[in-house]
């Protein structure tokens, strides 16, 4: 009784899955047309941050019946900044049917993913839509197994490309001409999105953003190595200190994003003004006690040795850490 009643939930199951599944299938008119669309990515360079934008160079493609010499002239990247076809190649296959081959540059605007910044990994997004013909007339179908990012694309230092995946959907637009033309409220078009992870080589991306501000770490150990009776001396590593943070933040203002949230370099440059401002108490406060209460001076001299040595860092290693695994 138990296997049989087993059995039965498990057929509920199913069959729920697929009615869920086939609701969420894209339905067309019987008078669109299926164009297959693939893609080759070339190249991908040029991120940029401040900008939201990325250069991307690749081809796409399409196999039909007819000749359509319009094909790739319609077709828009709609998520591009700037968009400009590179070639063009119309060729008769042996089997009768045409390939229809465009190549393109374009600078596409991404929402990127700044949370963790700089440990993020992205995803580049091209959208490619044919802006002459609404869903009535034609629907993209993707070419999965055809479509790739070339393994020589990748001209992003510190960056490695990872899988790619192809999504289309039915876009829908508000226009007082398409709604005459069409005797709709909307115009919808078949969208083609093919995506591709860029994910980021965190070694690299952790010494080149934060390099400066760990030399300053190292600094505020060599602070409290020196005598606290030489205050000249610790005072020039201070403001050595000082400027390696400063000067840090400032050249990596050309390259942070915009954002209203915390980022992991925020949290780390407030982790090192803190610091340096209890490196300044401690100094100061081990310079007046030096002949007052030498005792207490060597205390405070041994609590800033350890925060620079042991405290700091790892609240450092421990922030970067808690960003690589979230």
């Amino acid at each position: 009784m138990m296997i049989f009643f087993q059995r039965v939930m498990i057929f509920i199951f199913l069959t729920v899955s697929y009615s869920f599944a086939l609701s969420g299938t894209l339905s067309y008119p019987s008078t669109s047309k299926a164009v297959p669309i693939g893609i080759y990515v070339a190249d991908i360079s040029n991120i940029n941050f401040k900008l939201q934008t990325i250069d991307v160079i690749f081809w796409v493609w399409s196999i039909q019946d007819k000749i359509d010499e319009n094909w790739g002239k319609e077709l828009v990247v709609i998520n591009a900044v700037k968009q400009e076809m590179v070639k063009q190649s119309i060729k008769k296959l042996p089997n009768g049917q045409y390939s229809n081959l465009f190549g393109y540059k374009a600078t596409l605007h991404q929402h990127f993913n700044v949370d963790k910044f700089p440990l993020d990994n992205q995803v580049l997004k091209i959208s490619i839509e044919n802006v002459d013909k609404t869903i009535t007339t034609m629907h993209f179908v993707p070419d999965i197994e055809g479509s790739y990012v070339d393994k020589n694309a990748d001209y992003l230092p510190g960056w490695k490309i990872g899988s790619a995946s192809w999504e289309i959907i039915n876009k829908q637009y508000s226009s007082a001409e398409r709604n005459k033309k069409l005797g709709k409220d909307v115009a919808i078009y078949s969208t083609a999105i093919y995506s591709a992870e860029l994910i980021k080589q965190p070694l690299r991306s952790v010494i080149n953003t934060f390099g400066i501000t760990f030399l300053s770490f190292i600094l505020g150990i060599c602070l409290f190595l020196v005598p606290a009776t030489l205050l000249q001396v610790r005072m020039s590593l201070f403001v050595a200190s000082v400027f390696a943070i400063v000067g840090n933040q400032i050249a990596l203002q050309s390259s942070i994003p915009v954002s209203n949230e915390l980022m992991l370099v925020d949290k780390i440059f407030l982790l090192a003004v803190i610091s340096l401002v209890v490196n300044l108490f401690l100094v100061f406060s081990t310079h007046y006690y030096q002949t007052l209460k030498p005792n207490a001076a060597k205390v405070m001299n041994r609590i800033g040795l350890a925060l620079n040595i042991i405290c700091v860092p790892f609240i450092c290693f421990l922030i970067i850490l808690m960003a690589l695994l979230t």
